[in-house]
């Protein structure tokens, strides 16, 4: 009888020692894999926002009437296409780190910024195209075919999530710089 005991006895020790050995595994592991997930976000929309910025370019050296269509998927964060600035940013909140607090990080065209939140180990990454960098600006971000009339009231940024289409169209040029319309369908 003392030997089945004793089986038993081991049977739930092991039972035991496994369940903990999975959970610290799980406790360890689970937190690397969101913020390996939240790097792959982050490398997947800088791969959109570097197609973006590739076809506005491509649309202001082929010159006034050049339209063209683009799909954007953003799976997490916001994108903004920020009319009155000349900028399009996107952000992402992620608890992994991706580059130096508060530097800016200059790849192509594309600015990324990394800045602390005020949750701990949280930060919030910042994407930026900027149409309007001293000393030159290079285009004018217009919400459709409004009139070109220097006297248009702001325009309101516009939220991209999911997946859209955008129509990127070179209504011309003002006196300095192409007039660029981002259309979301």
């Amino acid at each position: 009888m003392k030997k089945k005991a004793d089986i038993w006895i081991s049977a739930a020790l092991y039972f035991g020692l496994g369940i903990i050995v999975v959970t610290l595994i799980l406790g360890a592991g689970l937190p690397l894999i969101e913020r390996l997930k939240d790097k792959n976000v982050v490398l997947e929309t800088k791969e959109v926002m570097f197609a973006l910025d590739n076809d506005i370019r491509q649309v202001i050296r082929q010159g006034p009437g050049e339209q063209r269509a683009l799909t954007v998927s953003i799976k997490k964060g916001d994108l903004v296409i920020d009319y009155n600035n000349e900028k399009i940013i996107w952000t992402y909140t992620t608890t992994a780190l991706l580059s130096e607090p508060g530097q800016t990080i200059k790849e192509s065209n594309l600015d990324i910024l990394s800045e602390p939140t005020k949750t701990k180990k949280e930060y919030l990454i910042i994407l930026t195209l900027d149409y309007n960098p001293q000393p030159k600006k290079l285009a004018d971000l217009r919400n459709g075919n409004k009139d070109l009339t220097i006297s248009n009231p702001p325009e309101t940024p516009i939220t991209v999530s999911g997946n859209n289409k955008l129509i990127i169209k070179n209504l011309g040029a003002s006196s300095t710089d192409s007039i660029i319309s981002i259309i979301k369908q």
